[in-house]
């Protein structure tokens, strides 16, 4: 075996734009199971009655849960932040640092809720382990299949298909799962932000700086064959979620 040169449309590649929504949903989605797995031993336990004679009212317990998640939550945002400067990802160089917190911060307190919310239908551990194990796995299919989000706003958002009621009837369907609009949101940053593959020198060129006057600007833009599809902003894609 001879050593073989990198060819010029894996060098300097950017993993951000490529795999990057996959990358960053893995945390949010292990926090998720996690609250899981512990909400629903200690229903399974009835803690939450014994603290009740013990004179802890319900509201108090999930106070508690709340508070304790969403510091967890936000230490979880830091370390994420913190590993995109350390590998100097150009992502985090050019994107405020406010606007990747707020994409990251709201993803995963809509996990913490939708935890919430699942336990109180589920009796046992077992359950709610078998439910986080399943919302991960339709959150990872979608995250999957939806993650060139360009593609899929002028796919979904054009004045030619919104005409069709199908396609109102999946994005609203698509828009219930939290999971697709941050793959959305994060997609549409990394895509500006981070290298992207210029396909006419066919190499990867520098990103450019992700403002915050775009993070609420809605862009329009035509084409022959779909028209005009107007892409919604980031912040009212993370309003979303």
């Amino acid at each position: 075996m001879y050593p073989m040169p990198v060819t010029r449309e894996f060098y300097g590649m950017d993993l951000m734009v490529v795999f990057g929504a996959y990358y960053f949903i893995l945390g949010p989605l292990l926090f998720f199971q996690y609250l899981m797995m512990r909400l629903g031993s200690e229903k399974e336990l009835r803690l939450r009655q014994g603290l009740n004679v013990m004179g802890v009212s319900h509201w108090v317990y999930w106070l508690h849960w709340l508070i304790v998640a969403t510091l967890i939550n936000i230490c979880l945002v830091f370390i994420q932040m913190i590993c995109g400067y350390m590998f100097q990802f150009q992502l985090f160089f050019n994107t405020d640092f406010g606007i990747l917190f707020t994409i990251f911060f709201t993803f995963g307190q809509c996990m913490l809720c939708q935890a919430l919310f699942t336990t109180t239908l589920v009796s046992t551990k077992a359950q709610a382990i078998s439910l986080a194990y399943g919302q991960t796995l339709i959150c990872l299919m979608v995250d999957i299949v939806f993650s060139y989000s360009e593609f899929v706003m002028k796919l979904f958002y054009s004045d030619k298909t919104q005409e069709f009621w199908i396609n109102r009837l999946i994005i609203g369907t698509l828009e219930l799962i939290p999971a697709f609009n941050f793959t959305q949101a994060f997609g549409l940053v990394a895509s500006y932000a981070s290298k992207n593959m210029d396909w006419n020198e066919m190499r990867w060129t520098d990103g450019n700086t992700f403002s915050t006057e775009m993070f609420y600007k809605e862009n329009v833009y035509h084409n022959e064959i779909l028209g005009y599809f107007r892409m919604p902003s980031v912040h009212h894609i993370v309003m979303r979620i």
